[in-house]
Parts: structure tokens; sequence; C-alpha cells
């Protein structure tokens, strides 16, 4: 895979709380510790690194609004 295990491990706790952060209102801290982070600072940089943002940033970055979510729903159902 050409990655270490530390860097593969750490893709796939981002990767996890990327979705906690677009389909939950949980607290960052609560998703840090449930994606395996004992450190809120490191999960704040690791997650920095590899998304170019906070944590808080690409929550309100990745929201849909209730309008753009009934778009969608119209758009789909016809």
């Amino acid at each position: 895979m050409n990655i270490s295990y530390t860097k593969y491990l750490n893709s796939f706790r981002i990767s996890k709380a990327r979705q906690l952060l677009k389909n939950t209102a949980m607290p960052v801290t609560d998703i840090a510790f449930n994606v395996g982070y004992t450190n809120l600072r490191t999960f704040n940089r690791n997650f920095k690194e590899l998304n170019g943002n906070s944590p808080a940033q690409y929550r309100k970055s990745s929201k849909i609004t209730k309008y753009d979510k009934a778009i969608q729903e119209n758009y789909i159902s016809g």
C-alpha cells in the first residue's frame, strides 16, 4: 500500500470523523474520542493536515440547509 500503518490509521479515523461531523450533532470532542483519539489537540492537528480545515470549519461548510435538502428531495422524487 506504500503507506505506514500510522498514516493509514489516522486517515481511517479522520474519514469516520468526517462522517460523524456531517451526519450528527455530536460535539467535536466526543467525535475525536469515538474515532480513537485520546488527545483533542492531536485529532485537530491530524484533521487539519488531511482536510485543510478544522473539524468545526468542516462541519460548518458541509451542512445542508433544509432548503437545499428539500430541493434535492423534490428533484429526486420528480
